[in-house]
């Protein structure tokens, strides 16, 4: 017996006499216990460490603590003779080590048309197509015969690759998730066939499976935000979610389980409802089952437990901007009524700003008041008390939207100028830094925004659209004898306006990949319009008021291809208002009339222009009509004021 391991065993016998044990006790009793050659009484202690670390928010701390409980557990396969992480994964590549790449990468099935082929070809995969790569006796022979040591060991696993979920180590943690679902297969209990003796009594088994609940989520996630790629990935993400929904089914105590899976499959149906519309109407069953489910005292602590964080609300705002997009705003204020009450509830940090921004969205277009307000108040508060300021930007950034459009608001009322001094100075550099703009390049944070929330780069276009309202303003209300200061307001309309067009610009691959997410690509579109029409109204150059203007018609009508699709009656009611708008804008003349291309992608002159603005004029009255039909009678009944809906949508204040 070596003197660290005496020294391990006196520190082990001290502290089962203690209530608690600190991060660091453990830590000391696994540095012994690892100089003893004890490796698995040194990965328990290491684990058990990592753990408090955890709990108590250091996450770096606890991430280095996981290494070295991996470490122990890698010496005990090695005594074994036993591989993990063997490389023969070839279909797995780290796309995060490629920074060019993009994250949430656009899912094309070769060989299947529509979601219900996927799922059947997905459930033949899992049935039938999985390659385990190690037996059970492989993994008694490691774990020493005993289910508490491999519960350890699956632990091990599951939050060091948890840890490990980032740009640069996301194979790492993608690989330590396939090995911890094959041990999950190998030892659950209704799986094994061959009976092993464990070493405490009874059969060798992974006797509490909960641990495998993240592998099902941290592979999904890694999946779905392509931070790595594998052959057949929609197939993948669709079989794990499956996997999670059977485990998950299996015992009334899973039900935290249960939630996040219907979680996952709502973010799923979001990514995929581009590819199949019939994908839709599942959006709204699977909301109401996770809310039939879901119970905040009940659920919430559970889902940060296991996941890091209760993403309930995340997860209602696939529905939320469905029901948006179709004019159905009292629906989504019922929703959004949900996610108030838990948002309010939520004590863990990161939970609740997941909640605020899953709310965001509509507290920008349909609701920006003080109730709004206050929320992003709350959550700039909290913020600042956090030692990870990974969100204090995009923060900034949205506080800012919502602010400027209830300053707009109030000057509306008031008329008094003063209501536009609390701009913020950070924003402002912010924007002008172009940082944001992913015209020549992809970002990854961004990508993660505007899936889960809204875009970064639309929340920065409106305030540069907000902006430019501002110094129209002025122009209009500074002394008319005063010309130099009307041009320097309308110069500084216009080079917010080009700015906003700027932060929605974006690279052909990002643009592939924005065609999936529908909330936030319509959106974009339409703010592009909006910030397009008013660039041609005080555009003097021929050529470039009519290459805008081809632009112009170009997202609306993609728009209202999209919204037919899928009966966005609100994306058709502001194509139609802007096809009219559009319609009645007057081109300055070319230098040579003759020569003049119709922005119908024609040859023709003026009068086929006026012909082209008449039929956009008719057709564009036709969609909003029958969209605000549609809207008034779905609405019909409920406190939502529509037209004070619209009118924020479109930012239209009471001045203008």
């Amino acid at each position: 017996e070596s003197l660290h391991d005496r020294v391990a065993s006196f520190l082990e016998q001290e502290s089962q006499k203690s209530d608690t044990i600190t991060a660091t006790e453990w830590y000391e009793q696994a540095f012994h216990w690892e100089r003893a050659t004890a490796w698995s009484s040194a990965m328990t202690c290491y684990f058990n460490s990592g753990m408090l670390l955890k709990q108590q928010g250091d996450s770096l701390g606890a991430r280095g603590h996981f290494t070295s409980a991996y470490r122990m557990m890698d010496k005990m396969r090695h005594d074994a003779g036993v591989n993990f992480l063997d490389g023969t994964r070839l279909t797995t590549q780290c796309a995060a080590a490629q920074h060019t790449s993009m994250t949430c990468k656009p899912m094309h099935p070769a060989a299947v048309q529509n979601f219900s082929e996927i799922e059947k070809a997905s459930r033949e995969y899992l049935l039938g197509a999985r390659n385990v790569g190690m037996k059970l006796e492989d993994l008694h022979k490691v774990f020493e015969g005993s289910s508490a040591l491999l519960y350890t060991g699956m632990s091990v696993l599951v939050r060091l690759a948890q840890a490990l979920i980032g740009p640069t180590t996301a194979e790492y943690a993608y690989r330590m998730f396939e090995d911890a679902l094959d041990i999950l297969v190998l030892s659950h209990g209704s799986n094994i066939a061959t009976k092993l003796e464990d070493v405490d009594g009874g059969h060798f088994f992974l006797r509490n499976d909960d641990v495998g609940f993240p592998v099902f989520s941290g592979l999904f996630l890694l999946l779905l935000n392509n931070q790595v790629v594998e052959v057949d990935r929609l197939q993948r993400i669709v079989a794990v979610i499956s996997m999670h929904m059977a485990y998950a089914a299996a015992k009334p105590e899973y039900e935290p389980h249960l939630i996040l899976a219907y979680q996952n499959k709502l973010r799923l149906l979001e990514s995929v409802v581009h590819m199949d519309a019939a994908a839709l109407p599942a959006i709204t069953t699977y909301t109401n089952t996770m809310w039939m489910y879901y119970d905040h005292e009940k659920h919430s602590k559970d889902l940060i437990h296991y996941y890091n964080s209760d993403r309930t609300a995340n997860a209602t705002s696939v529905l939320l901007k469905m029901l948006y997009m179709q004019g159905h705003f009292a629906q989504c204020d019922a929703y959004l009524e949900r996610i108030k009450e838990v948002a309010f509830k939520i004590k863990h940090f990161f939970s609740s700003a997941v909640a605020v921004f899953a709310m965001y969205p509509m507290f920008l277009l349909c609701t920006p008041n003080a109730e709004a307000q206050i929320f992003m108040e709350k959550l700039v508060t909290r913020e600042a008390k956090q030692m990870n300021k990974e969100m204090s930007e995009p923060i900034q950034i949205f506080r800012e939207a919502l602010n400027l459009t209830v300053q707009h608001q109030q000057y509306g009322r008031s008329g008094d100028d003063a209501v536009f001094d609390r701009e913020s100075a950070l924003v402002e550099g912010i924007l002008q830094s172009r940082s944001l703009v992913q015209r020549e390049k992809n970002m990854v944070n961004l990508n993660l925004a505007r899936r889960y929330y809204i875009g970064i780069e639309f929340v920065a276009a409106r305030i540069c659209y907000l902006k430019a309202l501002r110094w129209e303003l002025r122009a209009a209300t500074t002394n008319k004898s005063n010309v130099d200061a009307i041009a320097t307001c309308q110069d500084k309309a216009q080079s917010y306006l080009l700015l906003g067009l700027e932060h929605l610009s974006f690279t052909a691959e990002q643009d592939e990949l924005n065609e999936q997410l529908l909330f936030a690509k319509a959106n974009e579109r339409l703010l592009r319009v909006q910030l397009l029409l008013k660039l041609i109204a005080t555009c003097v150059d021929a050529e470039k008021a009519r290459i805008m203007w081809t632009t112009v018609l170009d997202n609306v009508e993609k728009t209202v291809e999209l919204a037919e699709k899928y009966n966005f009656q609100l994306l058709l009611l502001q194509a139609g208002m802007h096809l009219q708008t559009l319609a009645g804008l007057v081109l300055p003349p070319l230098s040579a009339p003759a020569a003049e291309p119709c922005v119908a992608q024609s040859n023709g002159g003026p009068s086929e222009h006026a012909t082209l603005s008449q039929t956009l004029q008719t057709q564009g009255a036709a969609l909003e009509s029958a969209a605000r039909a549609y809207i008034e009678k779905v609405n019909k009944g409920s406190s939502v004021d529509v037209d004070d809906v619209y009118r924020s949508i479109l930012m239209q204040f009471p001045s203008e």
